[in-house]
């Protein structure tokens, strides 16, 4: 996929979309944890009966039964659990993603943790803080990636490091989707 002719319609339907995933696999993660109990429940008071009534061979094949049940809750609450994250990261990148096309970067990390008072540049052309160049750029899922762009921030590059920078930026807005996926799944 190429970059989207229209940005704003782009993040708003990605936002939209994975809102409504994300309220979808909350309820689906919800009535599992609910089915889960309840196997467990059921499990136990029935083994507990077989228990009482001195029927080994049932308690046996009720307890293996609902083991391997539980289990299976287990994995799909898990796999929920997942695309819950998945979808609920998403949107958030999303609405962030709009925040910046409308110019209002309060909600986003400034970087304060990387000004410099005493730096030549930083603190005159607002390359950190609220409403900043770092605050416009930022897309970082982890801190090492976060510190990598603060220093590139606060040094100039040679030429070749500005060139390879600017086409892997390029290459990389041929596929909005790929690149929001991995910037999702990194966080």
């Amino acid at each position: 996929m190429a970059t989207p002719q229209n940005p704003q319609a782009f993040f708003e339907a990605r936002h939209e979309r994975y809102q409504a995933e994300e309220k979808a696999f909350k309820r689906q993660y919800d009535q599992v944890s609910t089915l889960r109990v309840l196997v467990f429940v059921v499990t136990a008071v029935l083994v507990v009966f077989l228990a009482n009534e001195r029927n080994l061979q049932a308690m046996l094949v009720a307890a293996a039964l609902g083991l391997v049940v539980f289990v299976g809750f287990i994995r799909r609450h898990r796999l929920l659990r997942y695309k819950l994250r998945y979808a609920r990261q998403m949107a958030l990148l999303n609405q962030q993603e709009l925040h910046r096309l409308r110019m209002d970067l309060s909600a986003l990390d400034a970087g304060t943790g990387f000004v410099q008072p005493d730096h030549p540049y930083t603190s005159d052309l607002d390359i950190f803080g609220p409403h900043s160049v770092y605050a416009w750029l930022a897309r970082a899922a982890t801190d090492s990636g976060r510190r990598t762009l603060a220093q590139w921030l606060q040094a100039p590059a040679p030429l070749p490091a500005i060139t390879a920078r600017q086409e892997a930026i390029q290459a990389a807005a041929q596929d909005p989707e790929l690149l929001q996926d991995f910037l999702v799944v990194g966080r």
